[in-house]
């Protein structure tokens, strides 16, 4: 379901809004009713002067939030000028120092290395961006325009688990509980693999098992003949090589 940042008021222009009004009918019943805030118009000159008015009221609205929209863009684009004109002074005065810095020159010893501090930046991050302070101005006009959450709080003296009601109905720090949980877990969850004691470790070379030899399709042919009584002589498998020769020497014997 999309949601609209900015929506251009009034949507349809020859429309008349309804008012909730008491309506007494012919027995004397009173009820409530949606009546016209104003009469309709009868004729086509009033009604041409309601769409017209009602159009004014769109490019109103229209320019309403263009403003807000190039005034956000101004406000952008400044925050990256500003970020640019630091980042470039930055690296300035890292330029600077660079070119002064002499080679030769040894300012801390090898010695007195490890007694200086580390390094610790003095910038700070943006925490929480996406917050109540962070939120765009026609975005926070439609939030504004929601309707509010029932007041299910009030119902917390009443229960007996100690949560809070509201909380089963929105929650906004439900991600962030739940982001933080799994942090916890893989953080204990290594901690808890630093206690265990390690594998013990052999001389580094890795045993090579032994092959074991794979039984023959023939091999298996065999066994069977045998395990059905059949007796097998030794066959000697000739090569083809052999058995070229041995045709030859039969032919010259023929000859």
């Amino acid at each position: 379901m999309p949601l609209l940042k900015r929506v251009i008021q009034p949507s349809y222009v020859s429309r008349v809004p309804l008012v909730p009004e008491w309506v007494r009918d012919e027995s004397g019943h009173v009820f409530p009713a949606l009546m016209p805030a104003t009469e309709p118009p009868q004729d086509l000159e009033a009604f041409t002067n309601l769409s017209l008015s009602n159009l004014i009221s769109q490019l109103s609205s229209l320019s309403k939030h263009a403003e807000d929209l190039f005034g956000e863009m101004i406000a952008d684009s400044t925050a990256i000028m500003e970020r640019t004109i630091s980042l470039q002074g930055r690296v300035d005065k890292l330029a600077v120092k660079v070119k002064n810095l002499d080679s030769n020159v040894e300012e801390v010893s090898l010695q007195d290395i490890h007694m200086r501090k580390a390094f610790k930046s003095s910038m700070l991050f943006d925490q929480q961006v996406v917050s109540r302070d962070t939120i765009p101005a026609a975005m926070l006009d439609i939030y504004n325009h929601c309707d509010q959450p029932p007041p299910l709080d009030e119902l917390n003296p009443y229960r007996d688990d100690g949560k809070d009601g509201l909380k089963f109905y929105t929650d906004p720090a439900y991600f962030f509980n739940l982001w933080r949980d799994e942090i916890t877990k893989e953080t204990e969850q290594i901690k808890d693999n630093k206690k265990k004691p390690g594998k013990p470790k052999g001389d580094g070379r890795k045993k090579n098992k032994i092959r074991q030899a794979n039984t023959t399709r023939i091999d298996k042919h065999k066994q069977q003949a045998i395990e059905k009584g059949e007796h097998i002589h030794g066959v000697h498998y000739k090569t083809p090589a052999q058995v070229c020769v041995s045709v030859i020497a039969a032919e010259t014997e023929l000859l």
